[in-house]
């Protein structure tokens, strides 16, 4: 799905991964990876503000939005790491900012551990350590359990309708904060899905939720953690959850925003980001 300029389909050992690859040469880099419902045409605003500034690169996990899975492996937590690892590398991109909201927090910390030589650091958002993590998953976002259970999970969310009402309709109602506009979102979104993107939740949720977890590492680099306050459906969640993987992390607390930091708060996340590259000059 070519929707935008500099899209680009990198083959990996077990996927397919669909990228939007804005290069300045001999500029560092700065990784997005959308948390679904959100794909990469969410990150619009991004490509815009770093323009000739800022390689940007967004880029789109295996299983959700337009990103492929081939072989199973690519739906596990380890999968989608290598996944993403891969694609950055063969870009050679060289010195980078790694950024992941909710579960993609996990991936861009994986993904630094993967690659510590070119990340400068980490910008985290919306997610805590994974045993909190995974109560959140059973309270929020499978209450009633179903998408827990093999097959009979994957055979529920498979249902366009169903993903629709609960994961476009509902979910920005339910996570984004109170003073959001997510029109502009749900409309791309719906888009994405009447397009025919993927959003294998249902598996993401039995094989990095089930009974084994991710194991997730430590990763000594500097890092921003955005944790919206205005987030419902989190309420309870330690906001420093993450510092056991980014022990170096700065917790940056942000009283208007929801489930989505990185978009809810623009100027927050920049100066994340420009923060952390500041640091490594």
């Amino acid at each position: 799905m070519a929707s935008r300029p500099d899209i680009h389909f990198i083959d990996t050992p077990h996927a397919r991964l669909r990228a939007r690859v804005q290069v300045v040469p001999g500029a560092p880099a700065v990784i997005l990876m959308p948390d679904a419902p959100n794909t990469i045409e969410h990150y619009d605003p991004y490509f815009a503000l770093w323009a000739g500034e800022l390689t940007v690169v967004a880029v789109e996990m295996p299983g959700f939005g337009f990103s492929w899975a081939n072989h199973p492996e690519a739906l596990t937590y380890p999968g989608a790491v290598d996944a993403i690892a891969h694609a950055l590398r063969g870009l050679d991109l060289g010195a980078m900012v790694v950024t992941g909201p909710c579960t993609l927090a996990y991936v861009a910390i994986g993904v630094a551990a993967a690659m510590p030589k070119e990340t400068l650091g980490v910008v985290a958002s919306q997610a805590t350590d994974i045993p909190s993590e995974r109560e959140w998953v059973r309270r929020a976002i499978d209450p009633e359990g179903w998408l827990r259970v093999p097959l009979i999970g994957q055979m529920a969310w498979s249902q366009p309708e169903l993903r629709e009402r609960l994961a476009i309709d509902g979910w920005y109602r339910a996570a984004a904060g109170p003073s959001t506009d997510i029109a502009s979102w749900r409309d791309t979104a719906r888009w994405a899905h009447n397009c025919g993107c993927c959003n294998a939740l249902a598996t993401q949720i039995q094989t990095w939720f089930g009974d084994a977890t991710p194991d997730v590492p430590r990763v000594d680099c500097p890092g921003v953690i955005l944790f919206g306050q205005g987030d419902r459906t989190h309420r309870g969640s330690d906001p420093k959850g993450l510092q056991v993987y980014l022990p170096r992390a700065e917790v940056r607390l942000l009283a208007q925003a929801g489930h989505f930091p990185d978009l809810e708060d623009q100027s927050a996340f920049q100066s994340a980001v420009t923060d952390l590259l500041k640091a490594a000059k």
